[in-house]
């Protein structure tokens, strides 16, 4: 390529120039801490860097950093070439290899549903740990995007009976793929929660769109750009958690509600759903400390 054609083009020649030189994954640690080393921290870095490696090179996630003296084949070298230039762009890793795990299930992604987040495995972990391992009642997840709610839900409760509900096609059709992949016998319906009979269920468990559009200059690029807009954000971020706690009837024994909030509202959902009859509602802490769920029962 000529001089004058790499000035009018600095990025894209900047880009093939980084590229000419990994020989092994040494080489492309290295790459990957300069090329992203203003979009990330270093700990991410080395995250997704590892988590690339690991999916294409097909290496154990523990042992990638004691691979590096390993060079990728050509197909290899493109591939991990191609998810650095989609890291630079911002682009959510588990979207670029259309994958995530989520307590240990493998999960098919796209940008039609939202990435599961640690806080979300930490109300899953909840509800089995109210309900215990043996529970044999009736589940439904209100807007299970990817199905992970429920699907783990599943794996750690067989004998429980399990729907997932979310109003887009797009997402049940990934959560039915996330339930055959892993071999898990979950209902996905595509049902706004409007049309659903919450009170043929026992236990209702909900991650919805909890986030105010006035909260969107709080998000990064990341997510605005790629995460999908109507699982994320509500014109009421409470519609949902007052629309189901309303609908649900607290003195049929065994009735029982888990929420993942935001913890802006918390406090004012609590309030709510005291008033809707229920006896016992408790906040629930997550990891760092921040106001996350709700259970609320009989």
């Amino acid at each position: 390529m000529r001089a004058s054609a790499c000035r009018e083009n600095n990025l894209i020649c900047h880009q093939k120039i980084s590229f000419i030189s990994p020989k092994n994954l040494a080489d492309y640690k290295y790459l990957f801490q300069r090329e992203l080393d203003e979009l990330y921290p270093k700990s991410e870095i080395l995250s997704l860097y590892k988590i690339a490696v690991a999916e294409i090179m097909d290496i154990p996630f523990n042992r990638v950093a004691i691979e590096q003296h390993r060079e990728p084949n050509s197909y290899q070298h493109k591939k991990i070439e191609g998810v650095l230039l989609q890291l630079k762009q911002q682009k959510p890793i588990q979207y670029i290899l259309d994958k995530a795990y989520f307590l240990d299930l493998p999960l098919l992604l796209n940008e039609k549903v939202l990435i599961p987040r640690p806080e979300t495995e930490e109300l899953v972990l909840k509800v089995i740990e109210s309900l215990g391992y043996d529970f044999s009642g009736s589940i439904i997840d209100v807007g299970t995007g990817s199905g992970c709610i429920a699907l783990a839900l599943k794996k750690f409760m067989p004998g429980a009976k399990i729907t997932g509900v979310d109003k887009s096609a797009e997402a049940i059709e990934v959560a039915k793929k996330n339930g055959i992949e892993n071999n898990i016998d979950v209902q996905f319906l595509s049902l706004p929660v409007e049309e659903v009979d919450l009170n043929a269920f026992d236990i209702i468990v909900s991650n919805p769109p909890y986030i105010g559009w006035d909260e969107q200059n709080e998000m990064g690029d990341n997510v605005l750009k790629y995460e999908p807009g109507m699982a994320l954000f509500s014109d009421d971020p409470n519609y949902f958690y007052k629309y189901i706690a309303k609908q649900i009837n607290p003195l049929k024994k065994g009735k029982c509600l888990f929420y993942e909030l935001n913890p802006k509202y918390a406090e004012e959902v609590k309030e709510f759903v005291s008033t809707c009859g229920f006896k016992d509602v408790e906040i629930e802490l997550d990891l760092s400390g921040k106001k996350r769920m709700l259970i609320a029962g009989n």
